[in-house]
């Protein structure tokens, strides 16, 4: 398995869906999930750190940025606003406006897992 990961969560409009501004959580901390990997509170350290908002992973098609990362008990929540100059991020409103696709994924590298069985990872 190689050290980068991507996750799936769920991703809503902010206010006004014109304004581009997407809400989620990107990880349930402490929870085991479809994945089967678990998440430690402790396992982002992203304070601070402005990420590009890409679409499909592709770093040569950025659309936004996550404006915000912040942390509760429950897990990590990100905000982030799609660049509307950008026809591909008007497309990403569209299809989401749309319920044509309904979230975001998210995608890190692995610095530090324990296995848990055969099939559990914990981050941390």
């Amino acid at each position: 398995m190689n050290n980068n990961e991507t996750f799936h969560f769920e991703a809503r409009f902010a206010g006004n869906p014109d304004d581009g501004v997407l809400q989620g959580r990107a990880v349930a901390f402490n929870v085991v999930d479809s994945y089967r990997t678990s998440f430690d509170p402790a396992a982002f350290d992203l304070d601070g750190k402005r990420l590009p908002l890409l679409w499909g992973h592709d770093s040569d098609q950025v659309i936004g940025s996550v404006r915000s990362v912040s942390a509760d008990q429950a897990g990590l929540n990100i905000e982030a606003k799609l660049n509307l100059a950008i026809p591909k991020a008007q497309e990403a409103r569209a299809l989401l406006q749309a319920g044509d696709i309904s979230g975001l994924s998210i995608g890190f590298r692995r610095l530090a897992v324990d296995f848990r069985g055969e099939v559990t990872q914990d981050f941390h």
